[in-house]
């Protein structure tokens, strides 16, 4: 038997202005996610969502956004961790001060639009909402996109986290939401989007928008724990494996393992794609190279995903390799120090 909280947004009208559909959602749901004031909602708003949700039964959870009313919290705002640090602890204390007055508690956080959206790909971003959570109470749950920086960051810190997958929006192939302004974003067809949830939950798979089913697999060891520039690391470890992805045919897998060594953390991505000869694997790290099957199955590409990954890997004191498999595919094999400059 499968569980599954099914969640949705509420409370984000504003003043006289009315924004979904609050009293047909609330019988549906078994958890709720409440706007705080900064892209959507007001106190009254805010009290009337809570006592909704605990009539109905409903677990409450805050909903904190960027302080953009015009755009509905679903625009990119340049802020730093400080900022979006203090902009989640003053929503979720503003949502959980009235939750008590109701002698109700939250028993989550989830970000809204752009900020749960850069979160997603940004550990210092996440690192710093978590920090709010943790400081405010560290038993609530932190609710994050599957497989996201924000989830990384929650466990980090020692906080509950749970992932959440979306039955009404499109993924890119690395995981990410696909942009609302993007044709397809939103999965209209109630049919698709309940047989999406099935296979999420069942076979934890999802189609992307580009019509790729790609299972990816983690193994790693338990409390590895590297000390490096998490911002650029990700980045080189994503071309790694988005280049993975790209070039891998549907139903395929690939596999991403870590190990502890003596001195480093060894990170290996394989995967079941259709290989790189090996007379050009000593270019492959050359900027702007594309060898010819590459530019056959993928017509855009620019070359430089490799050669990034190198030069940063590189300059933290790493390496990397790739080796061809004997039947097909390939293994990409990274190594960091576990600490820098010793």
């Amino acid at each position: 038997m499968y569980k599954v909280d099914l969640n949705s947004d509420l409370g984000e009208s504003f003043g006289r202005y009315t924004i979904g559909n609050d009293d047909k959602i609330i019988p549906l749901i078994s958890s709720a996610n409440i706007a705080c004031g900064f892209h959507a909602s007001d106190p009254v708003v805010m009290t009337t969502a809570i006592e909704q949700t605990k009539a109905a039964g409903i677990q409450i959870g805050a909903h904190p956004g960027f302080p953009d009313l015009m755009g509905f919290g679903r625009r990119n705002l340049a802020v730093s961790p400080a900022e979006a640090k203090a902009y989640t602890l003053y929503q979720i204390s503003a949502l959980g001060g009235m939750c008590k007055a109701h002698n109700m508690r939250l028993q989550h956080v989830k970000p809204h639009g752009a900020l749960y959206n850069m979160a997603a790909k940004d550990y210092e971003l996440s690192k710093a909402i978590c920090e709010a959570i943790k400081s405010y109470d560290p038993e609530i749950i932190v609710m994050g996109l599957s497989g996201s920086e924000m989830i990384r960051a929650a466990k980090d810190l020692g906080l509950k986290a749970a992932s959440e997958v979306f039955a009404d929006r499109a993924y890119e192939e690395d995981g990410t939401l696909v942009n609302r302004r993007k044709e397809g974003a939103v999965i209209k067809d109630e049919n698709e989007a309940i047989a999406r949830v099935i296979r999420m939950i069942k076979e934890q798979k999802v189609t992307t928008i580009t019509g790729k089913d790609i299972s990816i697999q983690v193994e790693m060891d338990d409390d590895i724990v590297v000390n490096h520039d998490s911002k650029w690391t990700v980045e080189a470890l994503t071309n790694i494996l988005e280049n993975a992805v790209k070039y891998s045919p549907e139903h395929t897998t690939i596999t991403v393992r870590t190990q502890e060594l003596a001195s480093s953390v060894l990170i290996e991505v394989e995967d079941e794609g259709m290989g790189i000869p090996a007379e050009e694997l000593h270019k492959i790290y050359q900027r702007f190279y594309r060898g010819r099957k590459a530019k056959e199955q993928v017509k855009d590409g620019a070359g430089v995903g490799l050669y990034l990954a190198r030069k940063i890997i590189e300059e933290q004191g790493g390496t990397i390799a790739a080796k061809r498999k004997a039947e097909k595919g390939m293994i990409f094999k990274v190594t960091l120090p576990l600490i820098i400059g010793e």
